[in-house]
């Protein structure tokens, strides 16, 4: 397994793996299919902030951050998010990208990375713990999708 930094022919393989957790999973409360154009965008825009994982030369997960929230007061916050190929589950991917992607954002003097997890999500709630994140919020039912509302946990990690 290799992990690089993303690169604009990466979109179509990561668009596969987002719209597939978009399409089939609350991970995301978004409904809207990331495109190929969007992709390549974030990916210019991000720079080393955008990851991904291939294996033998097929991309099989990544990994990114962005702004907390505009602002200069939060300029060295950070929220990230971590997909993985639903193939590669339980792997240690997932562990490795966000590995990885810390580094970036130490680097990039990001102080702090923020992870906003629904819910129910009991195994991203517990992989971030074992990361060192800490949960700081818990919101009820602010979050829809599927025609039902959804917690979000907000859990955070210092840098």
């Amino acid at each position: 397994m290799t992990i690089r930094p993303a690169q604009p022919t990466d979109a179509n393989a990561i668009c596969a793996i987002w719209n597939a957790v978009i399409e089939h999973t609350n991970i995301t409360f978004t409904t809207i299919h990331k495109t190929q154009a969007e992709v390549k965008t974030l990916i210019s825009d991000r720079g080393a902030a955008f990851i991904v994982a291939t294996d033998n030369d097929r991309l099989i997960g990544f990994a990114t951050y962005g702004a907390f929230r505009s602002g200069p007061g939060y300029k060295d916050v950070v929220e990230h998010s971590v997909y993985v190929d639903g193939t590669r589950h339980g792997g240690g991917l997932g562990q490795s990208l966000i590995t990885e992607l810390e580094q970036v954002a130490r680097q990039e003097r990001k102080r702090i990375m923020i992870a906003a997890i629904t819910g129910d999500n009991e195994k991203a709630r517990a992989f971030h713990a074992k990361q060192g994140f800490t949960q700081v919020a818990y919101m009820p039912e602010v979050g829809q999708k599927f025609g039902r509302l959804h917690d979000l946990c907000i859990m955070q990690k210092n840098l």
